[in-house]
């Protein structure tokens, strides 16, 4: 009798032990690749449409690549077999033959009569370094996804993903430019897909209180969505403010939204990319594609990248002059165009094609007449000669002075010359000090000159009690330079190429900074975020980047 009562008791412990593993295999990813109802935890939510539907996911330790697609369900469409880099772990560095981890986008497409035969039928180049990479001074380029006429074996590249060419071919039209993304993990965990439905929540509630704050909100407040150690460029919210007092003179009500959200993560970092709207009046105005990394550090978001994608076809245009929106230029965000020219250049004219690890340079191919959009003239606004820097209509002001000037309260009476001015253009100078420039100009040089004299109280001076930086406030901030100046024999800090834009109560100033002292040196980029106070102007943020 005890021992028939032994076995029972077995036989439901291990039914016990069975059930519970059954539920919490979907949390864990316990026999996940056999289970059609679970997706990659990376996968927060894409939208229905022919160009957000579809995730790319490769995993390293399996050296496999994944298709998933969304119709209402999540789907795993294709899975191939695929080769990752010779050495393990995630790039960091050009040459070290890894393939980086993160989540990346498609921006050219190479055919088979542009490649050598050991790239196979198809080249799709990546964006890495991406934006997160480049805040943490990772390099390296010519990151590809392509084929090849060789048999595939386990991490054998250069740090590409490589795929069979029958592979590659099949997946080819799956994959949009700017649009199909691609995460690189190590592992994937898998999850039921309502297992990230609470961080999707969380998610679109941050980037709606985002786009609140641009028509409701201060600068202040703006900021405040983003990391501190990441600064955004501001100088188009003068410009931006004035437009929305105009719009509010004439009645028009203004609203930003999104549309079609794709929302990935990979480890900490989320990416946000969706279609940015503004809502003039009864009219839907077309802004462009947004593309934020926010970290989820602390269980609290911050936008630490901020991107305007191109479009599927749209190619790249080269950098302005203008040094403090230049980098931004680059990532092509909604303010940061000060000048477009007049014709396009297709991307492969751009970039060499050539993926890293081979010495040989291919042949570009021919531009495409149907790649090559001329940029209308009226998007280049002649330049003030109150404002050196030249500037252009950002697409939010832009968008809004076009239904302004088309508002039946604006035409009740003609316009002065005042008004026909483009809103995005520079503060005008009757609104703001005509010195403004030459204070801040002043202020740069007194404050490298305390700086390099080690006379932290008076370099303290000129910040403003609400400045922060490299997650330090501003006591930190003088504490750990008062530290520096003691670890040093000398220190001597210059500047090169300063450039100015001022609005009514804010500006900015960049320039090359040269860095030396007895113990260290550096050349980089430096940026200040000024802020007007008590009539003088402070140091409300900076940032800095090796060149």
């Amino acid at each position: 009798m005890l021992s028939r009562c032994l076995r029972w008791m077995g036989l439901l412990l291990w039914a016990s032990v069975f059930v519970l593993s059954s539920e919490n295999s979907y949390a864990f990813g316990w026999d996940s690749k056999s289970d059609d109802d679970l997706i990659p935890d990376n996968i927060v939510a894409l939208a229905e449409g022919e160009t957000t539907n579809r995730v790319i996911i490769v995993e390293k330790s399996s050296q496999r690549l994944m298709l998933y697609s969304y119709d209402g369900d999540y789907h795993k469409v294709l899975s191939f077999e695929c080769s990752t880099g010779e050495v393990a772990g995630a790039k960091t560095r050009t040459g070290d033959k890894k393939t980086p981890e993160g989540v990346y986008f498609f921006i050219q497409e190479h055919e088979k009569k542009y490649l050598s035969a050991v790239y196979g039928d198809r080249a799709f180049p990546m964006d890495y370094p991406n934006a997160v990479d480049r805040q943490n001074e990772y390099d390296g380029n010519s990151i590809w996804m392509h084929g090849t006429n060789k048999p595939i074996k386990p991490m054998t590249s250069n740090g590409c993903v490589v795929l069979d060419n029958k592979d590659i071919n099949v997946l080819t039209p799956y994959v949009t430019l700017n649009r199909t993304p691609i995460i690189v993990v190590e592992k994937i965990n898998y999850v039921r897909p309502e297992g990230n439905q609470g961080l999707k929540e969380r998610l679109v509630a941050f980037i709606r209180d985002w786009h609140k704050v641009m028509t409701s909100g201060s600068y202040q407040e703006y900021l405040d969505f983003y990391d501190p150690e990441y600064v955004p460029d501001i100088s188009w919210w003068p410009a931006w403010l004035q437009a929305q007092k105009k719009l509010a003179a004439s009645g028009t009500l203004l609203f930003v939204n999104m549309h079609r959200p794709i929302l990935l993560k990979d480890k900490d970092i989320c990416v946000a990319l969706f279609d940015q709207t503004a809502n003039v009046g009864e009219k839907k105005l077309a802004v462009g594609t947004r593309k934020l990394f926010i970290s989820s550090k602390n269980n609290r978001f911050a936008i630490v990248g901020d991107e305007f994608q191109p479009q599927p076809t749209e190619p790249k245009i080269p950098k302005p002059d203008y040094p403090l929106v230049a980098a931004l230029q680059e990532q092509k965000t909604l303010f940061a165009s000060i000048r477009e020219p007049k014709a396009m250049i297709p991307a492969a004219q751009e970039q060499k094609i050539q993926p890293e690890g081979n010495g040989k340079e291919l042949k570009p191919p021919p531009p495409a007449a149907k790649d090559l959009k001329p940029i209308p003239a009226t998007q280049e606004p002649k330049p003030t000669k109150e404002i050196a820097v030249k500037e252009q209509k950002t697409p939010l002001v832009a968008s809004q002075e076009a239904k302004s000037a088309a508002s039946p309260v604006r035409s009740q009476k003609p316009m002065t010359s005042q008004e026909q001015k483009p809103v995005a253009a520079a503060p005008k100078e009757t609104k703001t000090r005509p010195d403004s420039k030459q204070e801040i100009a002043a202020l740069v040089e007194d404050w490298l000159k305390a700086w390099s004299a080690k006379e932290i109280e008076r370099y303290g001076s000129y910040y403003s009690p609400g400045f922060q930086a490299d997650g330090m406030n501003l006591s930190a901030w003088l504490k750990h330079k008062k530290q520096l100046s003691r670890q040093y024999d000398y220190i001597k800090v210059s500047k090169k190429d300063l450039e100015i834009a001022v609005g009514e109560e804010t500006g900015t100033a960049g320039f090359v900074q040269v860095y030396e002292s007895s113990g260290y040196k550096a050349v980089g980029r430096k940026k200040l975020i000024l802020k007007r106070e008590n009539g003088k102007w402070k140091i409300l943020r900076e940032t800095w980047k090796r060149i």
